[in-house]
């Protein structure tokens, strides 16, 4: 797999499944109840989306955009992207959370 195909890959797929994973490998966060977990891996996901965004741009694979408010824009736009995956995974634990604790 070429470095671009990653970076693309690690733009959508992987950022959710990655949070996902991290999360419940960091002691800290493990323990968080699943409400607040699933922030803090839309967190993780956005920046794993983010990182993998800015090293296409380094590599040339996508152009800088130009300007602040377009920085923002395109930012918001990837990391907002890669909330579907853990949003799914999260949401299957949570059902299985609370039809645990009843």
């Amino acid at each position: 797999m070429q470095l671009e195909a990653f970076l693309r890959l690690a733009m959508t797929v992987l950022a959710g499944t990655f949070a996902w994973v991290l999360i419940d490998r960091i002691k800290w966060f493990a323990g968080l109840e699943p409400d607040t977990k699933r922030l803090v891996s839309y967190a993780f996901s956005a920046a794993i989306a983010i990182v993998a965004y800015m090293g296409l741009i380094a590599i040339g694979a996508e152009p800088a955009p130009v300007g602040v408010a377009t920085w923002i824009n395109a930012l918001f736009t990837v990391g907002t992207s890669s909330f579907g995956l853990a949003t799914l995974l999260n949401t299957t634990a949570l059902v299985k959370y609370r039809s645990d604790a009843k």
